[in-house]
């Protein structure tokens, strides 16, 4: 009994000590927003959650991207990069690419961004309306709400990572922002910065989810078992490349055989995703500007399923292929940072070849 009662009581120090030790350490505020500091987002009516417009802070990861400065601009973006540019230089737009493209972990001068206005022989400046984890459909409505009306971009370079075609889904036919998110559901668009309880357990116990770091835990730790456990038990012959290629393009990884209505339902994705592409071509196209696609390398490989993308995409859309050029840096582990985004060598290389097609495509319109 003595025995049973030490250890209760032990177990319940620990608990309380290392609940104590998170709360002193970690600002209660920003619980699950670690990755940046405190105040990178401010509420807004149509998205939910944005950026904060002159936010000052870090970027915080303990993968070689601690307290980063971050320096975001009037509109949340970062700033705008630029050298040798005088007042007729062109401007370029970087879309979509998630947190790959907005340079999470690195400083403002290392960033796809600026890697591209230093390697362009054509004076350019480079505006980078990407944002960590925002889907591609929304980060088209920030552009067009917050940049458009700002700048007249020669070039738009949409990225293209984990694309997903789920969120186009909620676009209307024509494409025009239709509001179906409301701020309680803004977890859904922004699930790298906030932790979102969708387990079995943190789904069912709600609010109680968030009151302590340990409880937090112990819950998730459960729940990744219970998933894993359920993964194995319902294993058949589908790989996981199947599994991640319906989930990129589908928003699902269910099993598509012998299913027609899930096999319509993909279809009616597919082909939407496809229009979506066009759309935006044609959309820039009357403003002046060549959209070019870049497919940016994923740490693993096998997530960007750059082929079964690529396959999809109009052929009327340009492509710069970066693919196969950059494949051998692609699976160097070294080449990342801050769980699987891109040092400042890989930028560095995906930048220039970026650079090097709009000087071929500028030098052609010259010739025009």
């Amino acid at each position: 009994m003595k025995r049973s009662l030490i250890v209760m009581l032990t177990l319940v120090v620990a608990v309380a000590s290392a609940e104590a030790y998170l709360r002193l350490t970690v600002p209660f505020e920003i619980m699950y927003q670690t990755w940046f500091s405190r105040g990178v987002h401010t509420a807004d009516d149509d998205f939910g959650l944005v950026y904060t417009k002159n936010f000052k802070g870090y970027m915080r990861h303990s993968d070689r991207s601690w307290n980063i400065p971050l320096d975001l601009d009037e509109n949340g973006f970062r700033k705008s990069q630029s050298y040798s540019c005088t007042d007729d230089c062109l401007d370029v737009v970087l879309l979509g690419g998630q947190s790959q493209m907005f340079g999470y972990g690195l400083q403002d001068r290392y960033t796809i961004a600026a890697e591209i206005a230093k390697a362009s022989r054509v004076p350019i400046k480079v505006y980078n309306t990407a944002w960590p984890s925002l889907d591609l459909s929304l980060n088209f409505q920030v552009y067009k709400k917050l940049l458009e009306n700002k700048v007249k971009p020669k070039f738009v370079i949409l990225g293209l990572y984990n694309t997903t075609v789920a969120s186009i889904r909620v676009m209307s036919d024509d494409f025009d922002f239709m509001h179906e998110r409301p701020s309680k559901k803004i977890f859904q668009y922004f699930p790298d910065l906030f932790v979102v309880p969708l387990g079995k357990i943190a789904s069912s116990v709600g609010p109680i989810y968030y009151k302590s770091y340990v409880t937090a835990g112990i819950i998730s730790f459960v729940d990744r078992a219970i998933y894993f456990v359920e993964r194995i038990m319902n294993a058949d012959t589908e790989t996981i490349r199947s599994v991640l290629y319906n989930k990129l393009l589908y928003g699902s990884s269910k099993k598509n055989s012998d299913n027609a209505e899930y096999l319509a339902n993909n279809n009616v994705n597919i082909l939407k995703f496809q229009k979506f592409m066009t759309y935006l071509k044609t959309y820039f196209k009357k403003r002046d500007c060549e959209l070019l696609v870049v497919f940016l390398p994923h740490a693993s490989g096998v997530e960007n399923l750059y082929s079964e993308v690529k396959a999809i995409i109009p052929p009327d859309v340009d492509v710069i292929d970066i693919n196969e050029e950059l494949h051998e840096e692609t699976g160097v582990k070294g080449n990342y940072i801050a769980a699987g985004h891109y040092n400042k060598h890989m930028t560095n290389l995906i930048g220039k070849r970026i650079a090097a097609e709009i000087q071929n495509r500028v030098s052609v319109l010259n010739v025009r």
